[in-house]
């Protein structure tokens, strides 16, 4: 087992991970938060793994269809800051200023629609839900660091946490790990975790709710918006409130019958 490392980011359960291949390792199990300590499979940033043998990594990677419920898990467990993406827009602009993980991207979004403390609270709230949308629907940096899957690497893909059997799935026929220690492992990160463990179908219910949408979030709307754009690859002019209630109201069970769009390439 030595010699293998994780590749991850925040968000990506990397430090679960480490802890739970190795039945020696020094982690901190601090609400739905792990910070492994000491492990013989560390992480490193995915920003940082060049240089790396593929057969001796385990990639943790992001697949279009999850990308909203990966930024459920980025914004509300990374570093203890405490946003809540059902309050995004006032969050991440209370807590998120001189944070590691969000003070770059606040200010992207500052400079994108020339944000001040002294926008209308509406604007802030539509320019939020555009720039989630075209995140969701534009190439980007940060997409293309997430979505990344080493060939030769054993990669784990961010719903694949859902299942306790994928993850048995990927990693044995590599690995040799302790499988007791690591179903005890999978118990606490299911116990502690489940709200993010099942946000896809937790989407699928308020989708069930369409044309009422009054309990979605930024990030629910802009991914909204994705499925919409998946249809006919049309760009649409999300962060106008107008067009997205007449999109919703007019199109929302073309949504509703395929709710994955799995045929869909954003």
């Amino acid at each position: 087992m030595t010699g293998y490392e994780i590749h991850g980011l925040p968000g990506l359960y990397q430090n679960w991970l480490s802890a739970s291949l190795d039945r020696t390792a020094e982690f901190e199990h601090q609400g739905r938060n792990f910070q492994t300590v000491k492990s013989t499979i560390p992480w490193i940033s995915k920003h940082h793994a060049n240089g790396s043998r593929p057969d001796q990594v385990i990639n943790c990677y992001v697949s279009q269809s999850n990308l909203p419920w990966y930024l459920y898990n980025f914004f509300e467990k990374t570093d203890h800051v405490g946003i809540c993406v059902d309050h995004w827009c006032d969050d991440i602009q209370r807590l998120g200023i001189n944070t590691q993980a969000y003070q770059g991207m606040l200010d992207h979004w500052y400079r994108a629609y020339n944000i001040t403390s002294f926008d209308d609270p509406e604007y802030i709230k539509n320019s939020a839900i555009e720039y989630f949308y075209l995140f969701f629907t534009q190439p980007s940096e940060w997409r293309t660091l997430l979505e990344y899957q080493l060939p030769g690497a054993i990669n784990i893909e961010y719903q694949d946490f859902s299942k306790i059997s994928v993850l048995r799935e990927k990693l044995q026929p590599r690995i040799s790990f302790d499988d007791d220690h690591f179903v005890s492992m999978y118990h606490l990160l299911n116990a502690s975790n489940h709200r993010y463990l099942d946000l896809q179908k937790q989407f699928e219910q308020k989708l069930a709710q369409l044309p009422f949408y009054i309990n979605f979030n930024v990030i629910d709307l802009a991914w909204l918006g994705a499925l919409f754009y998946q249809l006919d690859q049309k760009q649409l002019d999300w962060f106008n409130p107008d067009v997205r209630h007449r999109t919703i109201v007019q199109h929302y069970t073309k949504i509703r019958c395929d709710p994955h769009n799995k045929n869909a390439n954003i």
